[in-house]
C-alpha cells in the first residue's frame, strides 16, 4: 500500500529533516539565483507586460496581508523573477499562463480544494474576515460550476 507523502514529509522525524536539510537550502540558493540577476527592482520599474502588471498587483496585494519578516525575502524574490520573466518574454509567460488554466480547470472540476476558512492564520496573515472557506472565490466557482460551465462551452 502507498504511504501518503504526508505521513513521510510532514510528522516526526522527516519534518525537521525537511525544513533545515531541503527548505532552508532550497530558500537561500532562491535568494542567491535572484542575486546573481542584480536587484530587478521591481517597485521602480515600468511594466509593459499586462500579465507582468497584474502579478506586481499580486505582489502588492500579497504583502498588504502576509506579516511573517522571515518568509519575506524569499515571497519578494520568488514574486519579482516570475515578474521579470513574464516581462522579458513569452517563453515563460505562456508555460505560467497554461498553469493558471490548468489551475481554473481543476478549480471548475470541482478538484483544486478552497483555502481552510479563516486561513492563513494570525499573526502571520492579515486579511479582511471573513475569509477563506466558503468565502473564497475558489469556493464561489464551486458553487457556481454548473452555470460557468454552459456559459464558456
Amino acid at each position: 500500500m502507498r504511504e501518503l507523502l504526508t505521513n513521510r514529509l510532514l510528522k516526526q522525524p522527516f519534518r525537521d529533516y525537511v525544513i533545515k536539510v531541503v527548505k532552508a537550502p532550497l530558500q537561500k540558493a532562491i535568494e542567491h539565483a535572484a542575486s546573481l540577476l542584480g536587484h530587478l527592482d521591481i517597485e521602480n520599474c515600468e511594466l509593459l507586460e499586462p500579465s507582468a502588471m497584474c502579478l506586481k498587483e499580486h505582489k502588492d496585494r500579497f504583502f498588504s496581508h502576509e506579516n511573517n519578516p522571515a518568509r519575506k525575502a524569499l515571497f519578494s524574490t520568488i514574486y519579482d523573477i516570475a515578474i521579470a520573466e513574464m516581462e522579458h518574454g513569452n517563453y515563460y509567460r505562456d508555460r505560467m499562463g497554461a498553469e493558471i488554466e490548468w489551475i481554473i480547470q481543476d478549480i471548475l472540476d470541482g478538484k483544486w480544494r478552497e483555502r481552510t476558512n479563516g486561513h492563513p492564520s494570525k499573526p502571520t496573515w492579515n486579511e479582511q474576515e471573513p475569509y477563506g472557506g466558503k468565502y473564497s472565490i475558489v469556493s464561489r466557482l464551486h458553487r457556481h460550476r454548473e452555470e460557468i460551465l454552459k456559459i464558456i462551452q
